[in-house]
């Protein structure tokens, strides 16, 4: 298991495939899994890097503050350790977040975007919500917080059909800390570069499933309309883990997309 020191952490990473880079972004509370039925298929093209942030994973264990911001520099530092060129970056929620500030902050490391069912800025509505999320994780064990938030993440139908997919997901939430649960949700509810969107210039590709129970899908077509030339897809009946629940269709979308961008 690979790790490189970024900011007196060490960072799991997994990379496989060859060449132009692509790097993709967990989610709160999440790992390389988040990304199981992209590695395999995007490295049959590209040279991809999946890197797990702090006090996620195998990464190294994190008791301070979260904050956006310290998650885009951890994965500026990354990227320069690793020497990897201009190159993609796929972010799914907590982790579009990341990329977009990343891409605000050291545009010149940046090919294009995939932001997937995340959003650059909580409403009020939504920080009430989260905080209220952030205090009742902290009385929950992890598989207890993973089974109550799977319902967010798949819909009925793939939660009963893929009982591998979902028990994997509950044991990675099981083996993470509660309390870092509720720190990282108050790292995001400090979040928000609505303003500075205007700034990006990369190719962008907004994905969102149409029924996304945390990101709504009025977020995704606001994200990308804020963001000049940047193109929207809409998965159908997914909810917010849909980069795993509609693989096909993302992956299939995604590419065409790359494709037409990238040398």
């Amino acid at each position: 298991m690979p790790k490189i020191d970024v900011n007196g952490v060490k960072l799991h990473y997994e990379e496989s495939g060859k060449g132009s880079p692509i790097v993709f972004v967990h989610g709160m509370g999440g790992t390389v899994f988040d990304w199981v039925m992209q590695i395999p298929f995007f490295s049959k093209f590209y040279h991809v890097v999946a890197v797990e942030m702090r006090d996620h994973g195998e990464s190294d264990k994190w008791s301070g503050p979260y904050d956006i911001k310290m998650f885009s520099e951890d994965l500026a530092q990354f990227v320069r350790k690793l020497k990897l060129s201009k190159g993609v970056f796929f972010g799914v929620s907590m982790g579009g977040m990341v990329v977009m500030q990343f891409a605000l902050d050291h545009p010149d490391m940046v090919e294009a975007l995939v932001l997937a069912d995340t959003q650059p800025g909580l409403s009020e509505e939504a920080i009430k919500a989260g905080l209220e999320m952030a205090s009742m994780s902290q009385k929950m064990t992890g598989e207890e917080l993973a089974k109550a938030t799977m319902e967010f993440n798949f819909t009925p139908n793939f939660i009963k059909d893929h009982p591998d997919v979902v028990e994997r997901a509950i044991k990675i939430s099981d083996a993470r800390d509660p309390s870092a649960t509720f720190r990282a949700a108050q790292g995001l509810l400090k979040f928000d570069v609505r303003k500075r969107l205007k700034e990006l210039k990369a190719p962008t590709l907004v994905a969102n499933g149409e029924d996304d129970q945390v990101i709504p899908l009025s977020a995704a077509r606001d994200l990308a309309e804020r963001i000049k030339g940047a193109r929207l897809l809409i998965m159908s009946k997914g909810r917010h883990m849909s980069i795993i629940e509609k693989a096909d269709e993302f992956n299939k979308a995604v590419l065409d997309f790359l494709k037409k961008i990238m040398k």
